[in-house]
């Protein structure tokens, strides 16, 4: 669709990988397929991404859009972010070792420890097994062993730890993995999470200029009320939709699209929200009403396949 292709042009840092054919196959046959070919090839190949976007792709009249089985989708989220290239690219043992001296005494005084140990207990709330004393312990190792693996340009930056708790969950609690995937997507997809945050800053101009040309009249609206780009694309980016403004059980659909597609669509997810919502944010009149909105509203009733039937 055309939101697709325009972000796909607009983004400089990824291109979507190129339109293939959908071919009509047994989603259930066709999935089996993929699980075994991601268990012979964990890296993932070519025709493994190509395969899953043509079953995503396809269209079940009435019945919502095809998803990735849950019990594919660790092997598969680790094939398609490049996490398991990553982690054959260190020495056997690499995320035991950082771990253990991530946590050492000299380290617990750290910034980013205190900062961490926070954040950690305030993460999805509502999902009661995130806050298991195991998975509070896993979301502390893997936060506090990244940013000692990354301590310069990285270290730890706010938001880091809602990407780990949704990749925890849908890596069903494997602690080693999830550090890669995180590890990947932060450093090899989504380049904000440094301490310039120049990449976010590119990108937030990058919306704001797509909004424009393809959406005028939102744009001007919004500009009349004093709401620029700026104002949500900074926890809409940086935490990857997560809750800002897709639900947990729909965002995860949205990161399935993203890893095999490529993370330009970061700016079709962008403009199709918007496009979904723009009957509300039009008819927000005060600033207030309209800053409320993008804090608050713009989840209510908004689904995956909302977005991705704008998209495509």
């Amino acid at each position: 669709g055309a939101v697709g292709a325009a972000a796909a042009e607009g983004g400089g840092r990824g291109k979507e990988i190129p339109r293939m054919e959908v071919k009509e196959e047994n989603e259930e046959k066709g999935w089996k397929w993929v699980k075994a070919e991601v268990e012979r090839s964990p890296q993932g190949t070519m025709e493994i991404r190509q395969r899953v976007y043509s079953l995503l792709s396809k269209t079940n009249l009435g019945k919502g859009r095809p998803v990735i089985p849950p019990d594919t989708r660790p092997s598969l989220w680790m094939a398609m972010t490049g996490a398991e290239r990553l982690k054959r690219e260190h020495a056997t043992g690499y995320y035991g070792i950082l771990l253990e001296e991530a946590l050492k005494d000299s380290h617990r005084r750290d910034l980013s420890h205190l900062t961490i140990s926070k954040d950690v207990h305030r993460t999805l709330p509502k999902v009661e097994e995130l806050h298991s004393p195991k998975a509070i312990q896993s979301m502390h190792n893997i936060l506090f062993a990244y940013a000692l693996r990354n301590p310069e340009t990285v270290g730890y930056c706010q938001s880091m730890n809602l990407l780990c708790a949704v990749i925890l969950i849908n890596l069903n609690y494997d602690e080693e993995n999830t550090f890669w995937v995180l590890s990947s997507v932060v450093e090899r997809h989504v380049g904000y999470y440094s301490r310039s945050m120049c990449g976010l800053k590119v990108d937030q101009n990058v919306v704001s200029d797509l909004v424009a040309y393809f959406e005028p009249r939102l744009s001007d609206h919004m500009l009349t009320l004093g709401v620029t780009c700026d104002t949500f694309t900074v926890p809409w980016l940086l935490c990857l939709f997560v809750e800002q403004p897709i639900p947990l059980d729909q965002v995860i659909h949205i990161w399935d699209h993203m890893f095999v597609r490529g993370e330009a669509m970061l700016f079709s997810v962008v403009l199709a929200i918007l496009r979904v919502k723009k009957k509300d944010i039009m008819e927000s009149t005060q600033y207030e009403d309209l800053m409320q909105l993008f804090l608050r509203g713009l989840s209510d009733g908004l689904t995956a396949d909302m977005i991705l039937d704008e998209i495509d």
